[in-house]
């Protein structure tokens, strides 16, 4: 088949949507599927392998749309598959307008749509896709929350939805092995060190991450935490917060920042450290990357409890759930973890158990069943 995906983001441009849309053009193109990737104008051009990346669009205005149009006709896909929502897309209406545009065309190709999230959306947002919703032949949630919340909003598109989780865009615990010992892929400092992953975002819990270690070295704990991303004070407002709050806290030297780093270097760093910390200020979802990521490396991870009941993965067994915006909370949690491995064990076991359900190999498997499901 010949799928066209169409993103507003794709690597090296940093988004979860853009990374996920590249693992999944590689996999396709790995089933000897033929892929080509439309994106925006500030990612290079390239055809690493067997995928084909066109960054065609300055932006993805109303005005924009008729040279997508004319590039998909081009292209003459079997498959149109649209990533929504993705930071490149900014507020542009081209996405929204896409597929009734397609439909007047009288392009063949299936159009299918994921939706990274819906549940999460304002009314607003959800209404802007009330087209595409309409004249998408599959629709594919990454999880059954964004599933109900979408069926009870537009009935009509029940029966085109399939639920396809997230998978991690940093590979898995088997790809992670290496030759380097743990100890060298950690600061040289004697700390127990705590792994923090993703984007420094207001949502990712920072302002209640920086109090609660502050609180575990009161006490005497000898813990530090390895934050897998990268800071930038000078660039960004919400950054220069943290760092004045990391400051503030006296916690300079016990939090340390890796920067932006390949798959593979985050995936070691991430297998080196004994616990993962992630209190999300909106709980637990799996359409947070970064969650499905630590699972998929099999790591014990504490997080803030779900709004929801999450499939395949539960409290006391994957994870260990905490009351969101508690520093407090998060870090008796992260106590109580520490002082007793039996439980850390048990809750890599279930993280490793639950990897199969976010693994590529079943992503891919899934994505072109669907593919291949007849038009409705």
């Amino acid at each position: 088949m010949k799928v066209c995906l169409v993103s507003g983001s794709y690597p090296p441009v940093q988004c979860g949507v853009g990374d996920q849309t590249e693992r999944l053009a590689e996999g396709l193109a790995q089933a000897d599927e033929s892929v080509t990737v439309l994106t925006t104008r500030s990612v290079p051009a390239s055809s690493p392998g067997r995928v084909t990346v066109i960054p065609d669009l300055p932006d993805w205005s109303c005005t924009r749309l008729p040279a997508l149009i004319k590039r998909i006709r081009r292209m003459n896909p079997d498959i149109i598959h649209l990533q929504y929502p993705s930071l490149g897309f900014e507020r542009g209406l081209a996405p929204n307008l896409l597929f009734p545009a397609l439909r007047l065309q009288r392009l063949p190709a299936k159009r299918v749509l994921t939706l990274h999230e819906y549940a999460s959306l304002t009314w607003k947002g959800r209404w802007r896709l009330w087209l595409t919703l309409r004249w998408a032949h599959r629709i594919i949630c990454t999880n059954r929350r964004d599933q109900e919340v979408l069926a009870a909003d537009f009935p009509g598109c029940q029966g085109k939805l399939q639920v396809i989780p997230l998978g991690s865009t940093v590979g898995s615990r088997e790809e992670a092995a290496g030759n380097e010992s743990a100890e060298s892929l950690l600061p040289k400092e004697n700390k127990t060190w705590l792994l923090h992953f993703g984007s420094v975002m207001p949502n990712k819990g920072w302002e209640v991450l920086v109090p609660a270690l502050r609180q575990l070295r009161d006490e005497g704990r000898s813990v530090g935490l390895l934050a897998v991303s990268d800071l930038q004070p000078a660039r960004y407002a919400y950054h220069r917060r943290v760092s004045d709050l990391i400051q503030a806290s006296g916690l300079s030297s016990h939090i340390q920042f890796t920067g932006y780093l390949p798959t593979d270097q985050v995936s070691r760093k991430m297998q080196a450290c004994c616990l993962a910390v992630q209190p999300y200020t909106d709980g637990a979802r799996l359409n947070h990357s970064t969650f499905v990521a630590v699972l998929a490396h099999g790591l014990a991870v504490v997080t803030t409890d779900p709004l929801h009941l999450l499939e395949e993965v539960k409290h006391g067994r994957q994870f260990w759930g905490v009351i969101p915006r508690d520093p407090k909370a998060l870090a008796d949690g992260i106590k109580h973890l520490l002082d007793h491995p039996d439980l850390v064990e048990k809750l890599r076991k279930g993280a490793a158990q639950a990897a199969d359900y976010f693994s590529w190999d079943r992503i891919i498997r899934l994505t072109r069943c669907v593919y291949q499901q007849r038009n409705e």
